[in-house]
């Protein structure tokens, strides 16, 4: 693979394990590690790099990436949805500028324009060796050069000569670049400043001839394209710099005006005069109307007839330009008379026009004609979706469902393009399951076809848009409060797909995908608001669907959450989860928060095996108190062949509150075996007596009882009994001869009642034999009152 394609594969699931991760968390780490080491290996030798996105193509430093490579195409998605028409990086880059760029590409394009877009984003964190151009590609030749000027570059050329610097700035285009030579650059989004603009007139002062005309011409090829996202809102500003009329009402900057965008690429130009059909109106306006009213008809018949532009294209472009025609009730005259002089035959002349006069079509004649073969292809899909739509809210429901299981029919096409062009409709289409009132009937309908295709598509590239309306229809059932119809469908696809297709890698994946979509952060919170306000029955099939992917946000939740109900769902949440939540929970152990790991490992503690031990174990020496507590008591519920050990050896080396919740988990473990163990540390401790140390050795005493090992009598009767030396007589404190006396109770052997009794007849009179009796007598009554 090469080093560009792996830098991308790189950064698509670096992407994405942030998303599901978090950006401190050690796999994602692991990632960023790999797409550091892509990085530098793609960028090698080079002193810059750039990525440009075009109609969901994607350009690398002049040329055309291969466009049948998922992940490129992906990329150049991503991209184009943010307004990130070029990235340009530069070799030294830091972990902590790809997490940057990480940080921008995961918003969503509606949060990054709230923030000014994701170049103002990008340089708000400080990156340096990574550069967002908001610009747009304008004209990519068939060598694989694009013509373009890009405003941006020329104004930091313009900068450059001022400062006496010859060479290139980061993102910038040199002198020949400037003079108009072909160059990979792209054309900005903005509106220029008047600063820029005065920049750029300095940069064309270098030209042979320098004319007003070139000037103009470089501002619209810059500011003006293809795509419906041009702005010629600056273009008064501009003709005030170069001394025009800024509101083009002199014959004078009428004709200069007229000569540059005359002298534009057929293509450009049209992108101008649909840029010109946003202008308010006024004398700028009037001025664009003329020259539509002269070369607006023959631009778009030559746009149309060079392959600039598609039929859908044209269908969208004829109605902008006939708003601006002085005569717009001769525009589709003009139109089919110059696409009539390019060579279209009468027939394609008569589709086109169907195409450009449809709405006016009455619904049953457009209906008739959507049914004749394969008209329902050659019509733009916006125009076959807006029909069925009306047809959908005009209550039509039968000439609904029969139309659209005709355009279903594309689904199954051996053209990939078709296919390709009807799965992207179908992705509308599915998000009118929504509407209040659906039909069941026709949502079965839609589920059924799109099944058959999930199954039977072989094409990565077609089957994305297909996976898009399926979980479209997948979160439908989810949102409506039926999780259970979501989980039913997921499996009929598998089931599809078995049959009409053998197993396939990229398909795995493509499911894996869906899953991961279905179980982003919004969509888990919204099953989460369902559950506090609802319960969690009607959660749980899909939190078992997606549990592994939730898993890791219901934790973050879980830490974040200050309502003590809400976190009590959260956990029964997890715990119902079962074990596929454990290889999430286990990599939570090595969060860097404590609340996050001590979160997991109560999880766990409900719903792990002995299997998970080893790395509970190492959360026994984290430094936080309260992780090592909730370590010991996982481990208490766990068990395991090496648990007994574990917790022993935390009697030697533990404060008093880890030594007391050791001896609780060993209860737990009903750990006979460790009873010699805990002798020894009851032994180990009469030399440390003291509040803390006593209480410990107290609660060990009575695990000792708890246990039930008769082999400890003696060792019982030892530590309650008194002992008489030649001078003096020793014991125990009073409450550790208090716990051995219930520990050999407990025992309830004929050997502990021996005991019992030499303990008490030897006991003098007083408040020591006093507490003796009083213990036996709670016991035999079932009292066991608390340590």
């Amino acid at each position: 693979m090469p080093p560009f394609q792996e830098f991308i594969v790189a950064l698509l699931r670096s992407l994405k394990t942030s998303q599901m991760y978090g950006a401190k968390h050690p796999r994602h780490m692991e990632f960023m590690q790999a797409l550091a080491a892509c990085y530098e290996d793609f960028l090698a030798g080079k002193r810059q790099a750039q990525v440009a996105a075009r109609n969901g193509r994607m350009f690398l430093d002049k040329s055309p990436e291969d466009d049948g490579n998922m992940h490129v195409r992906s990329l150049a998605r991503i991209l184009e949805e943010r307004s990130i028409h070029a990235l340009t990086l530069y070799p030294g880059v830091s972990l902590e500028e790809l997490q940057s760029l990480l940080q921008v590409l995961s918003q969503k394009p509606g949060e990054l324009r709230e923030v000014g877009g994701a170049r103002k984003l990008l340089e708000s964190l400080g990156v340096t060796h990574i550069r967002i151009l908001a610009t747009r590609l304008e004209e990519v030749t068939e060598g694989g050069e694009v013509v373009a000027a890009m405003l941006q570059s020329v104004a930091e050329l313009a900068v450059q000569r001022r400062s006496g610097s010859t060479g290139p700035t980061p993102g910038g285009i040199d002198a020949g670049a400037a003079q108009g030579q072909t160059e990979d650059r792209t054309l900005p989004m903005n509106v220029p400043t008047r600063s820029v603009m005065a920049q750029i007139q300095s940069a064309q002062t270098e030209r042979s001839t320098p004319t007003l005309v070139d000037q103009l011409r470089t501002f619209l090829l810059a500011v003006a394209g293809l795509g419906g996202e041009s702005d010629l809102s600056g273009l008064g500003d501009f003709m005030e710099q170069l001394g025009l009329d800024r509101q083009g009402s002199q014959p004078n900057t009428q004709g200069i005006l007229s000569q540059a965008v005359s002298s534009l690429p057929a293509a450009s130009r049209l992108g101008v005069f649909k840029a010109a059909s946003q202008l308010r109106g006024g004398q700028l306006r009037a001025t664009f109307a003329r020259l539509v009213g002269s070369v607006g008809a023959s631009t778009l018949a030559q746009a149309y007839l060079e392959s600039g532009i598609s039929q859908e294209e044209l269908g969208s472009y004829s109605p902008a330009l006939r708003s601006m025609a002085p005569a717009p009730e001769r525009w589709n005259d003009q139109l089919l008379k110059a696409l009539s002089q390019g060579g279209l035959s009468q027939e394609q002349l008569r589709d086109l026009m169907e195409i450009l006069s449809w709405e006016s079509l009455p619904p049953e004649v457009r209906f008739r004609k959507l049914l004749e073969k394969q008209k329902i292809f050659e019509i733009p899909t916006d125009k076959v979706l807006a029909f069925l739509r009306e047809l959908l809210e005009g209550g039509r429901l039968p000439e609904f469902m029969r139309l659209m299981r005709h355009y279903g029919t594309g689904l199954a096409s051996p053209a990939v393009a078709r296919r390709t062009q009807v799965a992207v409709g179908f992705i509308s289409i599915a998000g009118w399951v929504d509407i209040p009132g659906m039909p069941v009937g026709l949502i079965q309908e839609l589920e059924q076809l799109l099944a058959q295709a999930w199954g039977r598509e072989k094409d990565p590239a077609v089957h994305e848009p297909i996976s898009r309306a399926v979980e479209h229809l997948l979160w439908h059932w989810v949102a409506l409060g039926d999780p259970r119809r979501m989980v039913l469908l997921l499996g009929e696809l598998h089931d599809v797909a078995s049959e009409l297709a053998p197993p396939s890698p990229w398909k795995d994946r493509a499911t894996r995908d869906l899953l991961t979509r279905l179980a982003s952060p919004e969509r888990i919170d919204s099953v989460l608001e369902r559950v506090f306000s609802q319960g969690r029955q009607e959660a749980m099939p899909y939190l078992e669907l997606v549990g592994p992917l939730a898993t890791g946000h219901l934790l973050d939740r879980l830490s974040q959450e200050p309502d003590r109900t809400r976190r009590s769902r959260i956990m029964e949440l997890l715990k119902a989860c079962g074990s596929v939540s454990e290889g999430p929970l286990l990599d939570a152990l090595e969060a860097p928060d404590w609340f996050v790991v001590r979160n997991a490992l109560v999880v766990l503690a409900e719903i792990g095996g002995p299997g998970h031990a080893e790395r509970i174990h190492a959360c026994l020496v984290h430094p936080d108190i309260r992780v090592r507590k909730a370590a010991i008591r996982a481990i208490g519920r766990m068990g395991g062949p090496s648990a007994d050990q574990a917790l022993v050896d935390l009697l030697f080396r533990s404060e008093p509150d880890i030594q007391i919740e050791t001896l609780y988990a060993l209860g737990e473990l009903d750990s006979r075996r460790s009873a010699p163990e805990i002798l020894r540390f009851i032994q180990s401790g009469r030399t440390r007596e003291g509040g803390a140390a006593e209480r410990v050795r107290e609660r060990a005493i009575e695990l000792l009882g708890t246990l039930k090992v008769p082999s400890t009598v003696t060792d019982l009767e030892q530590f309650a009994a008194r002992r008489r030396r030649f001078f003096r007589e020793t014991r125990e404190a009073m409450p550790i001869r208090v716990a051995a006396l219930r520990a050999l109770c407990r025992l309830d052997t004929q050997e502990a009642q021996h005991a019992i009794d030499r303990l008490i007849s030897a006991e003098p009179q007083g408040p020591e034999r006093d507490a003796f009796k009083r213990a036996l007598t709670e016991y035999l009554q079932g009292a066991h009152p608390s340590a």
